[in-house]
């Protein structure tokens, strides 16, 4: 049987409290309604080594974009927030000493940053894993091809969405140029009692909070290391046939990464191309005992930029 398991696994970084839980119940609840749910698929044993330094890697790039957060802004974002859940309340006073302080440290940002467009004020990080080998993508995409042409589009719409191997990086800023003024209309309506009204000019104005996806494909990733620990064992002439059956099984995981990245749509199909034809010759070098030296610095390069190309 072929199995269709998607694993969703969520971290917040950063992010002020309502946006944030916003975010992981959406992850949460798609993982709910993930269809087929089984026991996964047992996976190569060769991934699953370098599985510790994928998450490494990827929680690395989650830190850095988290970095860059704009503490003025997340804590004006806070004070929003803290105003929207006083108006749900009906506490007008506390709604508006909030909107006062967010419109405050919002003007200090503009004081001292005024080309300043977009505020960082965190990042949201979701991974989404499909346990499943390139036969079993080719026949879910060909299942949903057929549930396409049928018109049952929801039941297509399930089974892509499931089709992911990837981890997304949302990053979110503050519009500098539309927040605080839309944040300060919503202290007349404060004034003059009109709170539901207030209420929801107040969550309009959060709606407006800009998200950037940021997407590191883990298939990619994963031949990445997988090639590394390859090029260690082809970099020498002489090697042991336990080396060498362990070399071959590297690059062998390597191509099955790399053409799950193919089927799940990460690269172009000139990247692919390029990929396997590198694939093909470091193969032929290295039969036997012969050193590989030399000969992955240009698949390591196509692979560098498709992950560029696609985490923006």
């Amino acid at each position: 049987m072929n199995r269709n398991i998607t694993m969703r696994r969520p971290w917040v970084l950063g992010m002020a409290g309502a946006l944030a839980g916003l975010c992981v119940s959406a992850s949460a609840q798609q993982a709910q309604n993930t269809p087929e749910q089984e026991q996964p698929q047992q996976q190569n044993p060769l991934v699953e080594e370098v599985q510790g330094q994928v998450e490494q890697q990827t929680q690395q790039q989650a830190s850095e974009q988290r970095q860059e957060t704009h503490e003025e802004a997340l804590a004006a974002l806070r004070e929003a927030e803290r105003a929207l859940r006083a108006l749900d309340n009906g506490d007008g006073e506390t709604a508006l000493e909030a909107i006062e302080r967010a419109v405050g440290k919002l003007q200090i940002i503009l004081a001292r940053s005024p080309d300043l467009a977009l505020a960082p004020v965190g990042a949201t990080v979701t991974q989404i894993d499909v346990f499943m080998d390139p036969d079993s993508i080719r026949d879910a995409i060909k299942r949903a091809r057929e549930f396409l042409s049928d018109g049952r589009v929801q039941k297509a719409r399930r089974l892509l969405s499931t089709l992911a191997s990837e981890v997304v990086i949302s990053e979110s800023y503050l519009p500098l140029a539309t927040f605080p003024s839309d944040l300060a209309e919503v202290a007349p309506l404060i004034d003059q009692g009109k709170l539901d009204l207030a209420e929801q000019r107040l969550v309009a104005t959060l709606s407006t909070v800009v998200v950037v996806d940021r997407v590191i494909p883990l298939p990619i990733v994963r031949a990445e290391l997988l090639l590394d620990n390859a090029e260690q064992l082809a970099s020498s002439s002489g090697r042991s046939e336990a080396d060498s059956t362990r070399l071959r099984d590297l690059l062998r995981a390597a191509r099955e990464q790399i053409k799950m990245a193919e089927l799940l749509g990460y690269g172009d199909k000139e990247d692919f191309k390029v990929l396997y034809r590198e694939l093909d010759e470091i193969e032929k070098q290295t039969r036997g005992d012969r050193s590989g030296e030399g000969l992955f610095e240009g698949i390591r390069e196509r692979l560098s930029q498709i992950r560029r190309r696609l985490f923006g």
